[in-house]
């Protein structure tokens, strides 16, 4: 994960790695505002996905990260387009992505 990496989707357009250290990867949602990410959270979506039958989405971030994707809805995309970015995920639809 690249400073600056682009995390956006066709609808989205600040997403973007502002700093990646000390176990967490912090991400620009909105010209002002970031969400922190921790290692930790990611792999547990990415084990929670594979329980899903490979599929991630909404419900698998509320499980993971409630207080986040209740407050930003656009966590669910952050994390899926990071995980699309490193290689071990697709898009699938507007709301699932798949591991590959």
């Amino acid at each position: 994960m690249t400073l600056n990496l682009d995390l956006n989707t066709t609808r989205s357009t600040f997403r973007r790695v502002q700093n990646n250290e000390n176990s967490q990867i912090i991400v620009l949602i909105g010209q002002n505002i970031s969400i922190k990410l921790n290692y930790l959270d990611l792999v547990n979506i990415y084990s929670s996905t594979i329980q899903n039958n490979r599929i991630y989405n909404k419900q698998i971030c509320q499980n993971v990260l409630p207080t986040m994707t209740r407050n930003h809805g656009c966590t669910v995309h952050v994390v899926g387009m990071i995980f699309v970015r490193i290689g071990v995920m697709r898009i699938v639809d507007d709301k699932n992505y798949e591991i590959i």
